[in-house]
């Protein structure tokens, strides 16, 4: 899925390198004349630009300015239409790019929420369906060479789990016969992975390193979502990083930990889950339309001195008379 993320980002990043020659077709002067009155004017008073401009003003001079200051002492003088151009384009890119970025959640969390309504159906509707299971989370630790970093040459390692206040358990590693579970409560919230580590040299006991606080929905949502309306839910894979936090840390590197979560849950329970972990969805992706759409208006109000150029959110930077009105419609509706 990263490596996905990745290529898109460096797809839309080639894209969008190309349309710096249509800012600096519309800027309307010549680029190597440094700015002027007549355009400053133009400007509204509430745009990004001005931070645009004071940010170029503050890289040429190590001064900082203000709207004001820029206006009133005339400092865009000391700007020209190519360093405005080019630092605009910049943002544009930037803003772009998390749109981008926003926009592949967005689809990942939507598909997240259709597969969780199609689930909660296939329950509900299908009376058999009846999974008379402990209601239970269980975890263990995958051993592998490639997972092993500096810190394994000063301690030896364990680590042990709680989900909210009940009894702290170890964590075992994938294949041994003791296994560490817990029922998931009502109140179950959060899960919390602590890292204990005994110095190899002159060591007498495990001291904690570490401890990672994981959302308990974060591990839910994770499992394969299609599995909940079968007997047997799928197991998970989660790789997370912690560090050695001690004062007396020996490596100060990153350490991973891939853990495997595998649960178990009566069918009304799951029903139940579901509904919570789909409005969770729902509340996120509302959340990122607004980042977006935040994102979005940045750009807007960067091409406002640009006359012709119009942006379509998450897709392209074109000239308003490329632009078929119907399809612009149509790609707004799909992201807002």
């Amino acid at each position: 899925m990263e490596i996905l993320r990745d290529s898109i980002k460096l797809q839309e990043e080639n894209k969008m390198m190309k349309k710096l020659i249509l800012l600096q077709q519309q800027v309307g002067y010549p680029l190597d004349n440094l700015m002027n009155e007549q355009f400053i004017q133009k400007l509204p008073e509430e745009s990004f630009i001005w931070t645009i401009i004071s940010k170029k003003y503050e890289l040429l001079t190590g001064q900082r300015a203000n709207k004001e200051m820029i206006i009133q002492e005339e400092l865009y003088k000391n700007i020209t239409y190519g360093m405005f151009v080019d630092e605009c384009f910049q943002a544009i890119l930037h803003f772009h790019l998390v749109i981008t970025d926003y926009k592949f959640n967005l689809h990942i969390i939507q598909d997240s929420i259709r597969i969780l309504k199609q689930q909660i159906s296939l329950l509900e509707s299908h009376n058999q369906l009846k999974f008379e299971q402990p209601n239970r989370l269980s975890i263990c630790y995958t051993r592998h060479k490639s997972l092993k970093t500096d810190i394994f040459n000063h301690y030896q390692i364990k680590y042990k789990a709680y989900l909210n206040g009940q009894e702290q358990k170890s964590i075992y590693a994938r294949g041994d016969e003791l296994i560490c579970s817990f029922p998931i409560l009502e109140e179950s919230k959060i899960l919390t992975i602590a890292v204990y580590g005994k110095r190899k040299v002159n060591g007498t006991e495990f001291k904690i390193l570490s401890r990672i606080e994981l959302d308990l929905n974060e591990v839910l949502i994770s499992f394969p979502l299609q599995s909940y309306s079968k007997e047997l839910i799928q197991p998970c894979l989660l790789t997370l990083d912690y560090q050695d936090e001690s004062l007396d840390a020996q490596f100060y590197g990153k350490n991973p930990i891939e853990l495997q979560f595998q649960l178990s849950m009566p069918s009304e329970n799951r029903i139940q889950m579901m509904k919570v972990l789909k409005q969770r969805q729902e509340d996120f992706a509302n959340q990122i339309r607004q980042e977006i759409e935040s994102r979005n208006s940045y750009i807007q109000s960067i091409i406002q001195p640009f006359n012709d150029l119009i942006y379509i959110p998450g897709e392209d930077l074109k000239n308003k008379y490329e632009i078929d009105s119907q399809r612009f419609s149509c790609s707004a509706c799909l992201i807002f």
